[in-house]
């Protein structure tokens, strides 16, 4: 996997740039001015080769894990249009504090609404006010006393795996939003993206999931 510096790497061409982001990391800055995000980082990486750089998709501050920037316009727009039409396969790994039972599965289906006052996603019954979000949560092994879950969802909204565990009763180990969880970082890791267009040369990006392979 490539390095530089603060950047990890994981593929890069004429058209796009694929990151590990880091846990407490934003992806953009919210109001306040924020230096140190991931966008950030990335401009001035592929400002030095005159490159430029445009937002695709998201992860939480405290989400790790893989995202992809566009280098032009076209393709920010062509793969935006994939995750809104819900083409784009995206698995996560989280850890909980509950020990499940092996056959544990749940498809959660939501209406998240968010309070950006208080930066937290609620569930409502109010179809029109609320927007659409659709988790899969499993089981994949244990972790001493806690329980590792591979977890896919078919939305991308604020904050919905953690309102979904939530909604399970699932304590998401450092989680202090919505699990209030004390643990040093928050065990949610995107390990898979997979875009179902031929508009890039690569359209599967994984890493080595870090917290199932302790399991």
């Amino acid at each position: 996997m490539k390095q530089n510096n603060k950047l990890d790497i994981i593929y890069e061409d004429r058209e796009v740039i694929v990151i590990n982001k880091k846990t407490n990391q934003l992806t953009i800055q919210t109001d306040k001015k924020e230096e140190n995000t991931l966008y950030h980082q990335v401009r001035l990486y592929l400002n030095k080769k005159k490159e430029k750089v445009f937002i695709v998709h998201r992860l939480d501050k405290d989400t790790s894990g893989i995202i992809i920037f566009a280098k032009n316009v076209i393709v920010k727009e062509k793969l935006q249009k994939e995750f809104e039409n819900r083409e784009v396969i995206r698995l996560y790994e989280a850890r909980v504090k509950e020990k499940l039972d092996s056959s544990y599965s749940k498809l959660v289906k939501q209406y998240l609404l968010y309070n950006p006052k208080c930066g937290l996603s609620f569930v409502t019954k109010n179809k029109k006010l609320g927007k659409e979000a659709i988790t899969k949560v499993d089981f994949d092994s244990y972790y001493h006393e806690n329980t590792n879950l591979k977890i896919e969802i078919f939305t991308g909204r604020q904050n919905q795996i953690r309102v979904a565990l939530k909604s399970l009763n699932l304590t998401l180990l450092g989680d202090k939003k919505y699990a209030f969880d004390k643990s040093n970082f928050m065990h949610l890791n995107a390990y898979y993206l997979e875009f179902k267009n031929k508009i890039l040369k690569k359209n599967i990006f994984e890493i080595n999931p870090k917290f199932l392979q302790n399991g």
